[in-house]
C-alpha cells in the first residue's frame, strides 16, 4: 500500500527530522537547511519517511557542508526492483560569495559494494548545490547504480535521473 501525502507534509516531515537532529546538535539556525527533491513523495520506497527528504548541516561560516543527507529511489531496468536509501554526505568544501552569506557545492563520485550472490553495486553520484545564509537554496542530484554479476557484465541498472530539489533555512537570518 503507497501512501500519499501533501508537499506541505513532506516539508514538514523533512523539517521536524532536521530540528530533532539540529536540537541534539545545540539547536536550530541559519546554516541548517531542509527540503525534499522532485521525487515527493516516493512511489516505491513508502517505508523509508526520508524519501524524497534533505537535510544540509553547512559550517555557519557556509566554507563546508558539514552532513548532507538525502533519502531517493532509484527504478531499475527490471521493472520489478528499485534501489531506496537515505545517503549521508559529509566534509563538502563550498566556493563563497564576497560575503559568505551564499555557498555553492560540488560532488561527484564512484564506489562499489558487494552485495548478496556475488553481485557488484557499482554508484556514480552526482550532486551539486547553492544555499544563502538564513535563506533557502536549491541544487540537483542523480545516482547511476550497476549491479554486476561474478564476471564483470552488468544485468541490472538502477537510476534516479537528475532529481532537482529546494531547501530552505530553519532559522531565518
Amino acid at each position: 500500500m503507497s501512501r500519499i501525502v501533501s508537499a506541505a507534509t513532506a516539508v514538514a516531515l523533512s523539517m521536524a527530522v532536521a530540528a530533532s537532529l539540529a536540537q541534539a546538535a545545540g539547536g536550530g539556525n541559519a546554516s541548517t537547511f531542509v527540503g525534499t527533491t522532485s521525487q515527493f513523495p516516493c512511489q516505491r520506497d513508502t517505508e523509508n519517511r526520508m524519501c524524497a527528504a534533505l537535510n544540509i548541516f553547512m559550517t555557519k561560516d557556509m566554507s563546508r557542508v558539514k552532513r548532507l543527507l538525502i533519502g531517493f529511489e532509484a527504478a531499475c531496468d527490471s521493472q520489478s526492483h528499485f534501489y531506496g536509501a537515505t545517503w549521508s554526505y559529509s566534509g563538502i568544501a563550498t566556493t563563497r560569495s564576497r560575503h559568505n552569506a551564499t555557498a555553492a557545492f560540488s560532488r561527484q563520485g564512484t564506489s562499489e559494494q558487494q552485495l548478496n550472490g556475488g553481485l557488484t553495486a557499482r554508484v556514480t553520484t552526482s550532486l551539486r548545490g547553492k544555499v544563502t545564509y538564513g535563506r533557502r537554496g536549491s541544487g540537483t542530484f542523480q545516482i547511476t547504480i550497476d549491479i554486476v554479476d561474478q564476471n564483470g557484465q552488468t544485468i541490472d541498472k538502477c537510476a534516479t535521473g537528475v532529481l532537482p530539489y529546494h531547501v530552505q533555512a530553519l532559522k531565518r537570518s
